[in-house]
């Protein structure tokens, strides 16, 4: 069926459409669709393997390049940014430990945006994870080629330089040599004019590079062929690649552990004086390097579904992970800051520097430390390349990728199709981009999605109640511990680097553009904190996910205006597929109806300023109009407009039954308590929804558990509390009747909503197709058949028995018009 259309798409659907949701319910259900023995994908890793891929994915070209740099700006001082920015991966690490936890799923960030966010949101989630591991990988590619190329050359092993090195590096380095040596210096001079070995190197591969038709054949094979092993191991199963990486793993693990013995014994504590030599400034340099070698914690989760128990081994493995690997990263730094000058760290290779013959004059290490780079990347490549495939299957799943991302290869069970794309996407680029164009671009990307999820998390209620089994992160208020932390974090920065507030504002005294643009991701930063004090002021938001925001949002204001830009580029390129595909596509289309590109673009904008300004914000109001007149009342509603998701028992059916039964209630001249009916009336089947249901316990009497400790933190009249326990109690139709006018009342109204055109809507929305096509309507109009006999005699009011008659006959009607209509009474 075609999928192009007309232009009558209202404005606010269009809006409603861009941040659909997908709830926790319809995601777990999809997810195992198909789901078995002979299906479904492979359930193999512990919390062991887990932890395992966690510090596969960290340890890499962090550790063995990108610390040295950190090193050389802020000197032993770095273990502070270190810290830091452990901490701020440790907040993200519990959002994604709580989502990970309700949706052991495929998708890590992008299905918790859906869930959380929305559809639009999501799909910028995804393409940022595209980012963080395809173009990730391409640079993790590149640095093991280099690596590995050390590695032949320390072995005597020769390669031909063109064949090694990609074309961007190699144009630039003959640029920068020959611009030299056309002054008359001569090439063994080079290195007197401030032109590095690498850059000597890049030269020799573009002067003797073979050529055809006058350009020179220039790639780096070494990086291809990695990929190329990478994406086989991927493929043929996670089986296989859980034990490549646990042993790659104890390996690096033993090297470092072999690196800090060793080097400690060289350590001067002389100098470690001064600690922060160049400052909190200095320090700070480092945040993008250091952050990079943090980036990979989070693709724990795109294996949800192939764990043994992923709400349990999930968390875990990420803070175990995280932990670990914070712990080596300190003591590393410490061991080479103590072993040389800081000032001596500026180097590719400062592991094998701080042992070679500047530092230790250990020489035998150094060997080991290259084996050992070479295993480390390696294993990253190895994490990287089993997450992005399960990323796209979650996308095609929700139709905003072809199909065919989502298909698992029969015999090894793996997405054998996405796991192509993602090699060809990370193979070919490998063979002529630079390393420097896609290592800060890697960074901004994760710290995005870290942001989304911490803003996802913040969308749900903090102090719902706990599922038996699920990772729940402490809540505690932020009410007034935020804007103290803030207060506190600038008096410090003050403190420690006043020049750093008096030169942002001075900035801007000077309103040139060369300027002021450096500035404005500092400046959209700082609106961002003021917003979101408001918010945890009026909301009362979890501190957790509001510290997330807080310190993930400012390492992204410290990757510069050029990587801001071309963040922006990316994003705009995501956009138009979403728009060109996805968003036709989706499987949550609420029409299938399109608009000009123009009308597109303008609503893009539009809903994406009203998504920003409503953000949090509770309405006075609910639509059939009961008021929203106290904080605890919008809690509830708040929470119910989130959980109670249902498509029969969801938000609208507890509206309806609050409306009907205060209806019945006037009816008959009594008094109505809004307060405990609105309460009831709201919560009453919480308990039969996931992921709050639970195994043998009767929805109703799971609904009371649920509700009380909820009620009790959001300031619900304690004294009122034993009205809604009879409500909810005595709604069942098969349970004791309730002992209250209330209950009563509320109770018929609930047995009214499955009778008429809301009960014959109610039940059809919620029947299961049957083995054949013609059994499709068979459950739900037995059901309705069934329902039309026995609840007119539950009605015990007037009131009710009078609106009951009236529903019963639209019943009648509708059974009368289908046996006229199935010809011969197939269906009835």
């Amino acid at each position: 069926m075609s999928h192009s259309l007309n232009t009558n798409v209202s404005g606010n659907d269009f809006k409603a459409s861009l941040f659909r949701k997908k709830s926790i319910a319809d995601i777990i259900q999809h997810s195992t669709e198909g789901d078995g023995a002979a299906n479904g994908m492979r359930r193999t890793l512990t919390v062991v393997d887990l932890t395992a891929l966690g510090i596969a994915a960290i340890i890499g070209a962090g550790i063995f390049s990108t610390i040295g740099q950190a090193s050389f700006h802020g000197g032993p001082g770095v273990v502070f940014l270190f810290i830091f920015t452990a901490i701020a991966c440790g907040f993200s690490a519990f959002c994604y430990a709580e989502f990970a936890s309700q949706l052991p799923v495929s998708g890590s960030a992008y299905t918790y945006a859906y869930a959380s966010l929305g559809e639009l949101l999501a799909w910028v989630i995804g393409w940022d994870l595209l980012m963080e591991y395809a173009i990730g990988n391409i640079a993790v590619a590149i640095s093991w080629s280099e690596y590995f190329m050390s590695l032949l050359k320390g072995y005597g092993i020769s390669f031909p330089p063109y064949f090694a090195t990609d074309y961007l590096t190699a144009v630039r380095g003959h640029e920068a040599v020959r611009e030299v040596l056309s002054h008359g210096v001569a090439f063994a001079d080079l290195a007197t004019k401030d032109i590095s070995s690498a850059q000597v190197t890049a030269y020799t591969a573009f002067e003797t590079a073979p050529r055809i038709f006058g350009l020179p054949m220039i790639a780096n094979l070494p990086a291809l062929g990695v990929v190329i092993l990478v994406t086989w191991v991927v493929y043929i199963g996670i089986q296989e690649s859980k034990r490549v990486s646990n042993l790659m793993v104890l390996l690096k693990l033993f090297v470092l552990a072999l690196v800090i013995a060793l080097g400690a014994f060289y350590v001067k504590p002389a100098n470690w004086t001064p600690f922060m030599p160049n400052g909190v400034s200095g320090v700070l340099k480092g945040v993008s390097g250091v952050f990079f070698a943090y980036i990979g914690f989070d693709a724990i989760s795109t294996t949800a579904e192939e764990c043994k128990n992923p709400q349990r081994d999930l968390p875990r493995a990420m803070m175990y992970a995280l932990v670990i690997c914070t712990v080596l990263y300190i003591l590393v730094a410490l061991v080479l800051t103590g072993m040389v000058p800081y000032t001596k760290l500026g180097v590719a290779d400062p592991l094998a520097f701080v042992f070679g013959p500047d530092g230790a004059h250990v020489n035998w290490i150094a060997g080991v430390i290259a084996v050992s780079a070479v295993i480390a990347l390696f294993s990253v490549l190895l994490v990287f390349q089993l997450g992005q495939p399960r990323i796209w299957m979650a996308m095609s799943r929700d139709g905003l990728l072809p199909k065919i991302f989502s298909e698992l290869h029969p015999k090894h069970r793996t997405p054998w199709f996405s796991t192509i794309v993602t090699g060809v996407l990370v193979g070919v680029p490998c063979l002529f981009m630079n390393l420097t164009e896609v290592t800060d671009l890697t960074s901004i990307g994760t710290l995005a999605a870290f942001l989304l999820v911490c803003i996802g998390v913040l969308t749900m209620d903090p102090r719902r109640p706990g599922v038996e089994g699920q990772f729940r992160m402490p809540y505690i208020d932020s009410r007034w511990i935020f804007p103290a932390i803030v207060l506190v974090t600038v008096g410090v920065v003050y403190a420690m680097s006043p020049e750093s507030i008096t030169g942002f504002l001075h900035d801007f005294r000077h309103p040139e553009w060369d300027v002021l643009k450096h500035r404005l991701p500092l400046l959209a930063y700082l609106i961002g904190i003021v917003w979101l004090l408001v918010l945890s002021f009026r909301h009362r938001l979890s501190l957790i996910p509001v510290l997330g925001c807080f310190t993930t949002g400012y390492l992204m204001t410290e990757l510069g205006w050029v990587n801001w830009t071309r963040f922006g580029v990316w994003l705009a390129v995501g956009l138009a597929i979403y728009f060109l595909y996805s968003y036709r596509h989706s499987k949550l289309a609420l029409t299938k109806n399109t608009m000009s590109s123009a009308g597109v673009i303008f609503l893009t904008i539009t809903s994406l300023l009203t998504f920003s300004a409503r953000a949090g914000v509770v309405p006075e109001r609910t639509p059939s109009g009961i008021l929203l007149d106290s904080s605890w009342k919008r809690s509830v509603y708040d929470f119910s407009v989130k959980n109670s998701l249902h498509p029969s028992w969801g938000l609208a059916h507890s509206e309806r039954d609050y409306q009907v039964a205060a209806e019945l209630l006037k009816s008959e001249g009594k008094v109505v308590d809004k307060d405990v009916l609105f309460a009831a009336a709201f919560l009453h089947d919480i308990g039969g929804l996931p992921p709050f249901s639970k195994a043998g316990v009767d929805h109703a009497i799971r609904s009371v558990e649920i509700a009380k400790p909820m009620l009790e933190k959001w300031g619900f009249p304690s004294s009122k509390w034993p009205g809604v326990k009879d409500v909810i109690l005595g709604h069942t139709y098969y349970g004791p009747k309730p002992s209250s006018d209330l209950g009563v009342a509320f109770r018929e109204a609930d047995v009214l909503d499955f009778m008429g055109s809301i009960g014959i809507a109610r039940i059809l929305a919620v029947t299961e197709e049957g083995p054949k096509p013609s059994a499709i309507l068979e459950p739900g109009v037995e059901m309705l058949m069934r329902f039309r006999r026995e609840f007119p005699l539950m009605l015990t009011t007037p009131a009710a028995k009078a609106m009951g008659r009236s529903r019963a006959r639209e019943m009648d009607e509708f059974f009368l018009q289908l046996k006229r209509e199935s010809f011969g009474g197939r269906v009835l």
